[in-house]
């Protein structure tokens, strides 16, 4: 997938929707693109240090528990301010999974989830994974999630955010071997001028 440079952020939203994106996603400070068909997408966000310190951070890493990120390019223009598309594997949202791979899924893991069935699954902020961080509740049996938790607590330590991992920052990968949890946005921080 190629990201064209574009200046004003408005400009380039309006390229990929012409382009044939579809919004597939959103939050506070993002918004994520994808076209039909294809296993990457687009996640254009701005007014994010703590998502951008950790996607600078996982960029290079081969932890599977960490999206794969294939680019990250940087926009700066004086109407739009300072912005990014980063350019990532497609993942799923847990609730997209049948019913008996979600159980299995957060059966392996330290997850307050009984409010998420008893929602009826159909929305994945019941699911709490902050306890995986802040308790150390990954265990020792896997090497590369104790990792990724410890370099998530590292950065909460270090003052880039708080943890924000409900089921909507953290998602699934399908694999060989079954689906794997992946951390896709971590860390919350307010910054008040990202409202402004």
């Amino acid at each position: 997938m190629e990201i064209v440079r574009f200046i004003h952020y408005e400009d380039y939203l309006s390229y990929l929707k012409d382009n044939g994106y579809e919004q597939i996603g959103s939050g506070l400070f993002a918004k994520t693109f994808a076209k039909s068909g294809h296993n990457r997408v687009l996640k254009v966000y701005s007014g994010d240090s703590a998502y951008h310190t950790f996607i600078q951070r996982v960029k290079n890493l081969k932890n599977p528990y960490f999206p794969k990120v294939y680019s990250i390019t940087k926009y700066n223009n004086k109407e739009s301010g300072i912005w990014y598309a980063v350019e990532l594997e497609r993942l799923k949202h847990i609730e997209d999974l049948p019913m008996e791979e979600q159980e299995e899924l957060l059966e392996n893991y330290p997850v307050e989830w009984e409010d998420y069935f008893d929602s009826g699954c159909s929305n994945s902020e019941y699911l709490c994974f902050d306890d995986l961080i802040h308790d150390g509740l990954w265990g020792d049996d896997d090497v590369a999630l104790s990792m990724a938790c410890e370099l998530i607590e590292k950065l909460f330590n270090d003052g880039v955010g708080e943890i924000d991992l409900h089921g909507r920052n953290v998602m699934v990968r399908k694999e060989p071997k079954g689906n794997r949890l992946i951390f896709t946005d971590p860390l919350f921080k307010y910054e008040p001028k990202a409202y402004a």
